[in-house]
């Protein structure tokens, strides 16, 4: 079963827009791969106090009404054929967890996605840095290419984002 088609892709049509260079996912993992979804994970934390984890299998306690930068593992590239929805998974929202995210990926859309969390819970959250779904992504073949990508609107607006402006001040690591 090969092809893009059009509407939400399912594991074979992401795996072919893989092989194809539509859609790149760096690191790609198959394990993480789902029916209809790739599950992205945590990367990098910034918390508050502004340390910064990032050392793989590294644990990071998330405590209950504490929010935290997380920066996912994975960067993508998607051409202007394909689109994604994010979505937290049910277990973390079981947890308390509550992410702040836009919900949407436009084509073109390059680089790694960068959520604040929230423990809503009662009970500390255990994130274990490379290892711990954070988000999954949901991809969508078009039916055509827009006039606008990502970048050409991105370039419009000039102002960066707080975890970029954090993590090239390269504050205290743990």
């Amino acid at each position: 079963m090969g092809g893009l088609g059009i509407g939400v892709m399912g594991d074979h049509q992401i795996e072919y827009a893989i092989e194809s260079e539509l859609l790149k996912i760096t690191p790609y993992s198959e394990k993480q791969l789902q029916s209809a979804s790739y599950d992205l994970l945590v990367g990098k934390i910034v918390l508050p106090s502004l340390l910064t984890y990032s050392e793989p299998g590294q644990k990071v306690q998330l405590e209950p009404g504490k929010t935290a930068f997380v920066q996912c593992a994975e960067g993508f590239e998607l051409s202007p054929r394909i689109a994604g929805r994010v979505s937290i998974p049910t277990t973390l929202v079981m947890e308390g967890i509550f992410v702040s995210t836009a919900l949407q990926l436009d084509p073109g859309y390059a680089g790694p996605l960068i959520v604040n969390v929230k423990n809503e819970g009662s009970e500390s959250v255990e994130f274990i840095l490379q290892e711990t779904p954070i988000l999954s992504v949901e991809f969508h073949a078009l039916s055509a290419a827009p006039k606008r990508l990502f970048a050409d609107i991105r370039s419009s607006n000039s102002r960066p984002s707080l975890m970029v402006k954090v993590t090239e001040n390269n504050v205290g690591s743990n």
